[in-house]
Parts: structure tokens; C-alpha cells; sequence
């Protein structure tokens, strides 16, 4: 049995051992409150740090976007005022620029002191009277070439999309015309398909199994036909 001293001393000792509990669970609280308050400040900041980030994105693209949309939506004048730097001209300026009614030619070869709008005509007839009847050519230009010794793709504009539309169904007539058998006509992308089609090609090639798929004209990711070409490793990209 313990004495009275010895009671006192197992009494203090538990109270200093009680102490010593509540101050380490305080102490032990107070630093993960710390710690959980400083790493909420951080991603709070991190947080604000991407929202302003993804806002200048934002703000950038629709600075690019609002003139473009005034473009497309500006008002087509009628093709019967051609005058030489009238509204005609003016109008073809434009079409040029409207992927809606525009395609490129590539295969045609360059020629010093070219009529690209009689090469513009001549292939359009060459597609047949179905097709030179119903279609007007509005203006043509050669664009830049970045391939050494392959002729400048061509482009042509028209009055209206469904002229475009037609234009682009009847092309398979050309592969039986010996003068046109390597001319190829394709359909002119806004900047905006472009960027699609660039954005799904950069995603496929992240892809592990990215050959079994392909990217159309206007961006969508589709499974390829040619199965000789599915499940070989992606090309990578040069650093």
C-alpha cells in the first residue's frame, strides 16, 4: 500500500502528465490548422492565378473572334455592280476572304503572265454544263507556296455557297480529264476549322492507338478504314 507521500506523488504526476496531454493536443491542433489555413491561401492564389489567366485567353480570343464575326456577317452585294473598284470589286475582295464560298485548286501549273481567272473558267467547264451553267467564278489568286518546285495552290471564289456546294460534288469528273487527272479540289477552311483540324491532329498524336484514327476537312475525329496503318506507334513531335 502506498503511503501518503507516495499518493501525493502519483497524483502529481498524473496531473502533470494531464497537462502535458492537453497542451500537446492543443499544440498538435494549432499546427494543422497552420498548415490546412496556409495550404488553403495557396490554392486560393493558385486558383486566382488560373481564373485570370484562362480571362486574358479568353479576352485575347474574342478580339481575334469580334472582327472576324464582322466580316461574315457583313452584308453580300448583288454580283451586278462589277465595276473596277465599285462594289463589285469590293465583293469579290470579300469573297476571297468568306471560306463559305471559296475552294483551292492545287496540280494547275504556274505560268509567268497567267489569266488565273480563264484558268478558274476553264476548270469550272471542264466539270461539265450542269455545273458552267449554274456557277460564276468571282475572282481567283495564287497563294503562297511553301513546298520547293509544286505549283502555288489556287483559289477561287464564287457568289454563293451553293455554287461552292456544286462545285465540290461534280469534282470527281476531273479524274477521267487527262489535262486535269492530278488537279485536286479541295474546300477552303475558315481560320476556325483550321485550328480544329490542327487541334484534333495534336491530340491523335498523343494518343497511344492515335492511327487508328484520322481528321476530316472540318475537325472530326473519325476511325480510319485503312486497317494497314492501325496500332503503329504515333509519330512525335520534333523538340
Amino acid at each position: 500500500m502506498p503511503t501518503g507521500g507516495q499518493s501525493d506523488d502519483i497524483a502529481t504526476i498524473k496531473d502533470t502528465l494531464k497537462e502535458l496531454s492537453i497542451k500537446l493536443k492543443h499544440g498538435l491542433a494549432a499546427s494543422i490548422d497552420g498548415k490546412i489555413s496556409a495550404q488553403r491561401d495557396d490554392l486560393a492564389m493558385n486558383i486566382s492565378r488560373e481564373s485570370n489567366r484562362i480571362d486574358q485567353v479568353y479576352t485575347t480570343i474574342k478580339s481575334i473572334q469580334s472582327p472576324m464575326d464582322a466580316i461574315e456577317n457583313q452584308p453580300v452585294n448583288t454580283i451586278d455592280n462589277e465595276g473596277a473598284g465599285g462594289a463589285g470589286a469590293e465583293y469579290r475582295h470579300r469573297n476571297l476572304e468568306d471560306s463559305g464560298v471559296c475552294i483551292t485548286v492545287s496540280g494547275i501549273v504556274y505560268q509567268d503572265g497567267e489569266e488565273l481567272s480563264a484558268k478558274a473558267n476553264d476548270l469550272i467547264k471542264a466539270l461539265g454544263d450542269n455545273v458552267h451553267s449554274r456557277v460564276r467564278v468571282t475572282d481567283a489568286t495564287r497563294l503562297r507556296s511553301f513546298v520547293q518546285g509544286r505549283p502555288p495552290l489556287i483559289k477561287i471564289s464564287f457568289r454563293y455557297n451553293e455554287e461552292k456546294v456544286l462545285v465540290l460534288r461534280n469534282k470527281y469528273v476531273l479524274k477521267d480529264i487527262v489535262f486535269y487527272k492530278q488537279v485536286l479540289i479541295k474546300s477552303t477552311n475558315s481560320h476556325a476549322e483550321r485550328l480544329n483540324v490542327l487541334n484534333a491532329r495534336t491530340l491523335l498524336r498523343q494518343l497511344p492507338h492515335g492511327n487508328n484514327f484520322r481528321v476530316d476537312a472540318i475537325g472530326c475525329i473519325r476511325p480510319r478504314e485503312n486497317n494497314g496503318r492501325q496500332n503503329q506507334p504515333q509519330p512525335q513531335d520534333q523538340q
